[in-house]
């Protein structure tokens, strides 16, 4: 089994992020084979990620141009040919996950978080959930397994089962906005692969996401909230355990999942 990570930290202010998944991995994987592939990250991120590289025997790559997270997650799922799970650096593990890869339940393709269909909120950038990307705020938001955490038992089966889908498409993980019914529905990175293949995906159970929490944004805080995109509620929201997070104080980040889903239960919706 191996395990995919993308770090991507352009200035040193983001650096607590991108440093919650290669603090934790080895919790989360003590067997695994974990690949950290940089992103061309800044001088002295890239020293962290060494340091703690050697220190938790990751395999550290530094790609040779940025790469886009959508074409990294369709590269990874493209060129694997054994079990591999892909996690977001902003990930924070508190228990094993390695049974989670274990390809033992017939006809799964993937394993992970899923977020429901979501309804923008009334008024602008009040969007209803700390998650959506922000070129999306007006749309309402199509289901998907999350991409901070992705478990492929066979990724080669996963591959061709798109192909049959979906066809030659140019990278289906790309995120896009169509319309329906005259509304507007964004397909974020993973929903498109979800709408087509979704009766072959198995959610993670409340229990399994006991064992792991996800800091929304925790690579790139100061570009959403710069970009005044979010409502004070929902920043609110968003800030406050970036603020433990840079401070080091990660148990206070431990069930912030649960948080997350009720607010995505307040304003789920069938498409």
């Amino acid at each position: 089994m191996k395990i995919f990570t993308l770090t991507y930290c352009p200035t040193p202010d983001q650096l607590y992020g991108n440093l919650l998944a290669l603090k934790t991995l080895r919790t989360g994987f003590p067997t695994a084979e974990i690949n950290i592939i940089d992103n061309c990250s800044c001088p002295q991120a890239l020293q962290q990620f060494k340091l703690l590289s050697d220190q938790h025997g990751y395999n550290l790559i530094e790609a040779a141009r940025a790469v886009p997270h959508d074409e990294f997650i369709s590269r990874v799922i493209g060129f694997s040919q054994e079990p591999c799970t892909i996690v977001d650096p902003d990930i924070i593990f508190w228990e094993d996950c390695e049974s989670l890869l274990t390809p033992g339940i017939p006809g799964v393709l993937m394993r992970g978080r899923l977020i429901p269909a979501l309804a923008r909120e009334a008024g602008r950038h009040a969007i209803c959930a700390p998650l959506i990307h922000h070129s999306f705020m007006h749309a309402i938001c199509a289901p998907r397994i999350h991409p901070s955490f992705m478990v492929i038992p066979d990724p080669q089966r996963l591959h061709q089962c798109l192909l049959t889908a979906l066809g030659a498409v140019t990278n289906p993980w790309r995120g896009k906005e169509i319309m329906r019914h005259g509304a507007a529905v964004a397909y974020d990175t993973g929903a498109r692969i979800y709408e087509a293949l979704h009766h072959q995906f198995l959610p993670f159970s409340a229990g399994e996401m006991d064992r792991y929490d996800h800091l929304f944004f925790g690579t790139h805080l100061s570009s959403v909230i710069s970009g005044g995109y979010y409502g004070a509620g929902v920043r609110g929201a968003i800030v406050a355990p970036h603020a433990q997070a840079y401070a080091g104080n990660y148990s206070a980040l431990k069930g912030i999942w649960r948080q997350q889903q009720e607010r995505f239960n307040r304003h789920a919706l069938q498409l």
